[in-house]
């Protein structure tokens, strides 16, 4: 029994003491390769090293974004501040569920943002995670959150790059370290988390077929929502645009049930039809023009958005409590009884709310001159280019000159957006009052 004793205290003193010095020697000494089995790669080439130093700069904000190399390389913060949005992107290579866990949990309460917006596809349930577990536990700090993170992968080298990322974090070895904001693939970062790859020629992509769901993903992703929610910001889920390669199938009904019980979800995958190599490095990477357009979208997406699910939510809430209690006891499901007492009673301050967030629509006008594409005709289907009066206005009152008739035509057309947007606002005020008093 002794014998037995005495080698299981030297085969413990072998892991915790024996083993990680190996780790941490074979590391050094090989330029933190370790044999092959330590990949400690600090910025790599998703920029997070810079992105984790820029946000402790940057908060508070007003967006927080996350999500895969869709996210650091599909949203300009840029963009977002030209339409008085303060944004940080925290995006990071290959991002799934369980590495946006982290993130979040790292710097939400530092950023303190007041919505979220998650870019989400497929890929982000699949497997471990192993390119992106890497990235964040060398870039980011280590804890218990990171670690955890990394025994779920399931991976060997996941494992030794953790405990080699500790230990240097502890000894601060890195704190010389400066990355280069261009990378040698002509990435550039910009400062609040995006990276910009300019003059790239689109590439189409293979198909590409979406595996199974991961179960420690999935409850990666539920966790992270409830975080979020938890902490009283907004969340909004948003499948960006990709080709034809990269779209949701039927084989994602899995994922797609997740993103649509999870909170309020915009599927913007096919918004650019088949324009795809006018807006698109590859398969799913935007080019400068198609950052711009999709995020004049996911921009008015999240000033609108907010006014319809707010005023949604206030009107349902304001309903008897008589009538739910009325048709739970006639033996209706919750779902019964919010289609067939809860909706009908308020039917009308839910037109209130659409004509509400619709009102808001029409006043936008930088965000509408950045995607509309400023074809002033008839468009002939719904992503063809046009015009708004907004934008025929922001384009055009520059070069009008005092006393013209174009000056004219332009002071015209801001009267009649004038007279619309009134009208809407007032019909959606009066229904929001009628359903109030009755």
């Amino acid at each position: 029994m002794w014998r037995f004793l005495r080698t299981v205290l030297m085969f413990a003193l072998l892991v915790v003491v024996v083993y990680p010095i190996l780790v941490i020697g074979t590391s050094m000494a090989y330029k933190h390769d370790g044999f092959g089995n330590v990949h400690y790669a600090l910025g790599y080439h998703g920029h997070l090293w810079s992105r984790v130093r820029d946000s402790s700069v940057r908060a508070p904000v007003d967006v927080l974004v996350v999500g895969s190399s869709l996210a650091y390389r599909g949203c300009d913060p840029r963009l977002f501040e030209a339409q008085g949005l303060h944004m940080f992107n925290l995006g990071s290579s290959a991002q799934t569920a369980a590495q946006g866990e982290v993130l979040l949990r790292h710097h939400f309460h530092r950023l303190r943002p007041r919505t979220v917006v998650m870019i989400v596809s497929p890929d982000m349930f699949e497997g471990p995670g192993i390119e992106s577990a890497l990235d964040v536990m060398v870039n980011d700090r280590v804890d218990l959150v990171t670690i955890r993170m990394a025994l779920l992968t399931g991976n060997v080298k996941a494992w030794n790059t953790v405990l080699y990322a500790w230990i240097r974090q502890l000894l601060d070895l890195d704190e010389d370290f400066a990355e280069p904001y261009i990378a040698h693939n002509g990435d550039r970062y910009v400062p609040g988390g995006f990276v910009e790859r300019p003059n790239c020629v689109h590439r189409p992509s293979p198909p590409r077929a979406f595996g199974p769901l991961a179960e420690h993903q999935v409850e990666a992703f539920r966790r992270s929502v409830a975080f979020v929610k938890a902490s009283g910001a907004r969340l909004l889920l948003v499948h960006p645009p990709v080709t034809d390669c990269c779209r949701p199938s039927s084989a994602s009904s899995d994922v797609a049930f997740e993103w649509t019980n999870a909170a309020p979800y915009l599927d913007m995958s096919d918004v650019f039809g088949a324009s795809d190599s006018a807006f698109f490095c590859d398969g799913r990477h935007l080019n400068r023009a198609g950052v711009a357009r999709f995020n004049a979208a996911l921009i008015r997406a999240v000033m609108i958005l907010p006014v319809i699910a707010a005023t949604t939510r206030d009107v349902l809430l304001s309903t008897p409590q008589l009538l739910k209690d009325g048709a739970y006891a006639m033996g209706a499901t919750r779902w019964e009884a919010l289609t067939g007492v809860v909706i009908p009673a308020v039917r009308g301050s839910l037109f209130g709310a659409v004509f509400l967030g619709l009102g808001r629509a029409l006043g936008e006008t930088m965000a509408v001159v950045f995607v509309i594409g400023n074809a002033i005709r008839m468009p002939d289907s719904l992503m063809a280019p046009s015009a708004t009066i907004a934008s025929v206005v922001a384009n055009s009152f520059p070069e009008a000159e005092p006393g013209t008739l174009d000056l004219a035509v332009l002071l015209g057309l801001g009267f009649i957006l004038f007279v619309v947007s009134f009208g809407v606002l007032a019909i959606a005020r009066l229904l929001l009052r009628q359903e109030r008093m009755s």
